[in-house]
């Protein structure tokens, strides 16, 4: 009982850091930027947990294969290079999580790979550290570019506040997003040749489709504001 218990509890907490952000009505669906620190340090919490749930049910094993055991050193030393504090502080603390959450999602995988029939548990694990890893990795990566987007609007919350009663679509094979308030759509957004986020009216690009999408929302309120005001 001891694995599926211990593949349960990581993936609870998982989904308890993402229920969070769900209740904060993140910009658009459960891959964007984490809405506060507290839910980024809570998934890289729940990546180690499960790379220590990995380990622990390598001890269970009586013997592993060389390649295996080079595969589980390789992820020691990836899991000894994950922040011990905060992890979405800034920008560069981001981006520094996420490379090292990468190397954890490769070095996990060399070891679901390598584990033999024999040991199901730790691959079940294993995969699922590399996929709790990418995952986290990518809402870091994400908050990174909301982060570099905070002082055009004056703070990540003013951008998720304008975000709060609209709808981010989904990017699309041609690299849009619709940005619809109410029933209107105000956008789309369009990633550019140069890595960022622009839209009607918007003559400096932004880094992420929520800053991007936010400036276009906020026009959006003004007209509205005085439209009712010449009413």
């Amino acid at each position: 009982m001891a694995f599926p218990l211990a593949r349960l509890l990581a993936f609870t907490e998982l989904a308890t850091a993402r229920l969070g952000a769900t209740a904060s009505k993140p910009p658009s669906d459960l891959d964007g930027p984490f809405p506060d620190p507290h839910a980024a340090d809570q998934a890289l919490a729940t990546a180690f947990r499960t790379y220590r749930d990995v380990q622990a049910g390598t001890r269970t094993l009586a013997s592993l294969p060389d390649d295996t055991l080079h595969a589980l050193a390789a992820l020691d030393a990836a899991a000894a290079q994950l922040p011990s504090g905060p992890c979405a502080k800034n920008r560069a603390d981001c981006r520094a999580a996420a490379s090292a959450l990468d190397e954890l999602a490769t070095a996990a995988r060399s070891v679901e790979a390598s584990a033999p029939d024999t040991a199901p548990e730790v691959r079940a694990l294993a995969q699922e550290l590399s996929a709790i890893a990418t995952d986290t990795s990518a809402r870091l990566e994400s908050t990174a570019l909301l982060l570099e987007d905070a002082g055009r609007h004056g703070s990540v919350r003013t951008i998720l506040s304008a975000l709060q009663d609209a709808e981010l679509g989904r990017e699309t094979d041609a690299g849009t997003r619709s940005v619809r308030v109410d029933d209107t759509e105000t956008g789309p957004i369009r990633y550019t040749e140069n890595g960022r986020w622009t839209g009607p009216g918007i003559t400096d690009p932004y880094h992420s489709p929520e800053g991007a999408a936010a400036a276009l929302i906020n026009t959006f309120r003004a007209r509205q504001a005085t439209a009712r005001t010449r009413a």
